[in-house]
């Protein structure tokens, strides 16, 4: 399937000459092959199963268009994405879950939260600081660890399916969110807060006051366009 510039949704071959592809021919996401196994023929498969065959037999799964966009944006913008430059062998740290689906508790989710920079800035003051959160329990790089953060060491309980809403926030799992020492990477704030977690970067090497003062915000069309929160005054001004 693919979406046209006016919005208009293309379902079938005619989605390869659409103007962004999400979807290419013969092609299904390993949450929707579980889905389908289930409703078919009431297999439940394991989110090990899946993961196992995600692995081997499976590709990113983000939509095309979107990774093209972001690989231009690096690419032709000379960006560096923070976090994969920082951290290049850590292991299925995400961003954003299914929360319907306590997706966070088995850490299936995306990562879709991203510090872009300049490669100069970047190259000149960007720092890793301090490891990815593990909560003490893994090797920091590891698969375990991006689960046990996005846990929060257990502290974080899955909502029951049988309905109530989402367990009520504890004081201790409020707190656990916050780290004990600055550094480029995830920060895991509660899943009561939202079903995203924030991301960070180290930065060091402040400008010296003379080019701070020359970089005071630019005034033109341009950059006034890529700056709505200037003259937003509320939240619902950005909807």
């Amino acid at each position: 399937c693919g979406v046209e510039q006016s919005g208009q949704v293309v379902i079938g071959p005619e989605a390869a000459d659409a103007t962004y592809e999400l979807q290419r021919p013969g092609a299904l996401s390993a949450p929707d092959l579980a889905e389908c196994l289930k409703r078919l023929q009431g297999v439940e498969v394991a989110p090990r199963a899946l993961r196992a065959i995600a692995d081997s037999f499976g590709g990113p799964g983000v939509a095309p268009a979107i990774r093209d966009w972001l690989a231009s944006t690096l690419q032709k913008d000379g960006m560096a994405d923070s976090f994969a430059e920082l951290h290049p062998a850590a292991e299925e740290r995400f961003t954003c879950w299914d929360q319907y689906k306590n997706r966070r508790h088995e850490n299936v989710g995306s990562r879709i939260d991203f510090i872009l920079v300049d490669r100069p800035l970047f190259e000149r003051c960007a720092r890793r600081g301090g490891d990815l959160d593990s909560r003490g329990r893994a090797e920091p790089d590891s698969a375990a660890a991006a689960l046990a953060a996005a846990t929060l060491g257990g502290l974080s309980q899955p909502s029951s399916f049988a309905g109530g809403g989402m367990p009520a926030l504890e004081e201790d799992e409020y707190f656990a969110q916050f780290r004990p020492q600055p550094a480029t990477g995830m920060l895991y704030t509660p899943p009561q807060l939202s079903d995203h977690i924030a991301v960070s970067l180290l930065l060091a090497g402040a400008l010296p006051a003379a080019a701070a003062a020359a970089s005071a915000p630019a005034r033109d069309a341009e950059t006034l366009r890529c700056q709505p929160h200037r003259t937003a005054k509320r939240i619902t001004d950005f909807f």
